[in-house]
């Protein structure tokens, strides 16, 4: 078999990075669009910060997931969930432990493609299945968000209750 000379091997190089830069740029550009949008909002309790730059990389969470849906009266939502640090630590004991909390936040894209804030909530999900949903100030939520120095569930629960007590 005949081996590339070394303008051959060049010209597959050049080729190769430009697939690999090609592939990497596409799959930038396939988030959702009402997603970025939501992302690129500026936090109104703190401008210095998009939505997506505060939410993102939150210590308090063990993982986050942005996604779109429609609601049941056809309104389509941007959902961001934070996935707590520490609910096996900080829940009760009870008859059906909680075993996942999330925070929940959603945002109505309206007909002129503009997201508004719709709602905030903590939702709870027990043991045996049930689930709580408690909806929140977004502002309390906020403070929170922009302070990121919450590390865990009982740490970010103090901090709500400071806030919503000032």
């Amino acid at each position: 078999m005949k081996q590339p000379n070394q303008k051959g091997r060049s010209v597959l190089s050049v080729l190769t990075k430009v697939l690999v830069i090609a592939c990497v740029v596409g799959l930038a550009g396939c988030e959702n669009s009402d997603v970025a949008k939501v992302k690129a909002m500026k936090l109104d309790i703190d401008p210095s910060f998009t939505i997506g730059q505060a939410f993102d990389n939150r210590k308090v969470c063990d993982s986050v997931k942005w996604d779109t849906m429609t609601d049941q009266r056809g309104r389509k939502l941007v959902e961001y969930r934070c996935d707590f640090k520490g609910v096996k630590e900080f829940a009760a004991p009870m008859p059906s432990p909680i075993v996942k909390m999330d925070e929940l936040f959603q945002w109505s894209v309206g007909a002129d493609g503009t997201p508004t804030l719709a709602y905030v909530g903590i939702e709870s999900i027990h043991q045996d299945g049930k689930v709580d949903d408690q909806a929140f100030a977004p502002e309390v939520i906020m403070h929170v968000i922009a302070q990121d120095t919450a590390e865990d569930l009982k740490q970010y629960n103090a901090q709500v209750i400071h806030f919503q007590n000032q």
